[in-house]
């Protein structure tokens, strides 16, 4: 028992304690580096994604502008029909109509509470003309 505790008490324990705990602050500092590493590689990859992805639906709305109807309709771009928390939920099921004309003939009872379009319709609708 006197062994041990001399042992415990003595420089070459301290020096072994000391080696370890610094062999696990300098692997704590390297998972610490490869991690902020990760994450901008990440949210690089995430903005290009997303870039990708607004690209294409750009495109692809840019399309259906010129072709209407005839082109084919790509369900992951489009509306989920239970989507009832979205302002313009239904809105996707008239598609192809132009706004200015939508506001003039939906009824305000099938416009539904949750984006009434009456305030702005008129506004929107003479900004809408004057571009055409």
């Amino acid at each position: 028992m006197a062994l041990i505790y001399r042992y415990v008490t003595g420089p070459e324990f301290r020096n072994r304690v000391t080696a370890i705990v610094e062999g696990f602050r300098a692997m704590k500092e390297d998972l610490e580096s490869e991690k902020r590493a990760l994450q901008k590689i990440w949210a690089s990859r995430e903005k290009q994604i997303e870039r990708i992805i607004s690209n294409t639906a750009g495109m692809y709305g840019d399309l259906e502008g010129l072709a209407g109807t005839a082109l084919p309709q790509i369900k992951i771009l489009e509306l989920p029909n239970n989507s009832n928390n979205w302002p313009f939920a239904g809105f996707s099921t008239l598609k192809g109509q132009p706004f200015f004309k939508l506001s003039r003939e939906i009824k305000p009872s099938e416009r539904g509470a949750e984006f009434p379009f009456d305030p702005c319709a008129k506004a929107i609708e003479t900004k809408l003309l004057n571009l055409l």
